[in-house]
């Protein structure tokens, strides 16, 4: 009788010290506001927590992917548009010329405007962010598209490699900024142009605009020449043709930039499906942990009331009559 009484009571103790340990463990989910604090509160749990933790974690490097990317198109984007409005002004520029009552001084004020244009495709084209990456470098990007030779010539780099791709989500990848070789130094000529031979001859195909501006210069300050009228035809057609293709890049620019904007949208949606679903994992249901507190409340009161009287059972009460 002993023996089993005082088995009977270390099983009590046992289980309030377990309905103790439980207790503490539900009010210090209930202070923390988790229902997981280690994994070996619910291992399965647990489980899915850390797979929806690494899926938001790799949703959000493709977020950011995206930002950078949208960022870095916006402002390409902005230069087009910069550049196409320095290439109309080229076109008027050139037409004030072909007036047959202007001056060598006339023309030559004129060629000094076409060399500021120059001067800002040339900065535009090498703008480069505080890191040194150059936003037209392609693969290169840290090689600047344009530099100054010794003797002061300029030298276009031709071997960019193509633009950079992103990851913007899985599996799925996007062009970064166009290339100046793509953009810049390689326009197709949509028609021949014999009058302005110095563009015309290279590649026989495309020629660069920085050709076009320096040609452009050139013409207006021999204004005496006898072709002087046929070449600045030359340049307009070839500045025109230059302008269109800019305005093509931006158009497609502009499609990378809405498929962008719509990848962000359903990205952020994936987010916060996400984030919503790990709380579902992670955060404290109240009103279940309060009735589990009040069960384990009910639960100590019954084993300790249990272990009260098996501590004063003895064996003369069991075989009194």
């Amino acid at each position: 009788m002993r023996i089993s009484q005082m088995q009977e009571q270390r099983t009590q103790v046992g289980e309030l010290q377990r309905l103790a340990v439980e207790m503490a463990r539900e009010r210090f989910r209930i202070s923390s506001g988790r229902a997981l604090e280690q994994a070996c509160d619910d291992p399965l749990l647990s489980v899915r927590a850390m797979d929806v933790k690494r899926r938001l974690g790799t949703e959000s490097i493709w977020l950011e992917n995206i930002q950078e990317l949208d960022s870095r198109l916006s402002l390409e984007e902005t230069l087009l548009s910069r550049c196409i409005e320095l290439l109309d002004d080229l076109y008027s520029t050139l037409m004030q010329a072909h007036n047959g009552a202007m001056s060598p001084s006339d023309t030559a004020a004129l060629a000094a405007s076409v060399r500021a244009a120059y001067d800002s495709f040339i900065t535009t084209i090498n703008t480069h962010d505080t890191e040194g990456i150059y936003l037209f470098g392609g693969a290169r990007s840290f090689t600047p598209p344009v530099t100054l030779a010794p003797d002061g010539a300029v030298q276009e780099n031709h071997d960019q490699g193509g633009p950079v791709q992103i990851m913007v989500a899985q599996g799925l990848w996007m062009d970064g900024v166009d290339t100046a070789e793509s953009v810049f130094f390689r326009i197709p000529i949509e028609e021949r142009t014999p009058s302005c031979p110095q563009v015309s001859v290279i590649e026989g195909i495309t020629f660069s605009v920085l050709t076009l501006l320096s040609t452009a210069e050139a013409v207006l300050l021999d204004s005496s020449a006898a072709d002087f009228q046929q070449r600045l035809v030359g340049c307009m057609t070839l500045g025109r043709q230059a302008s269109s293709h800019l305005l093509k890049v931006q158009t497609a620019l502009g499609g990378r930039m809405k498929r962008l904007e719509q990848l962000t949208a359903s990205q952020r949606q994936i987010q916060l499906y996400s984030q919503r679903l790990l709380g579902q994992l992670q955060d404290l249901d109240y009103p279940a942990s309060i009735a589990r507190i009040n069960q384990l409340e009910m639960a100590t009161e019954a084993a300790r009331k249990t272990l009260a009287h098996i501590s004063q059972a003895s064996f003369f009460q069991q075989i009194q009559p």
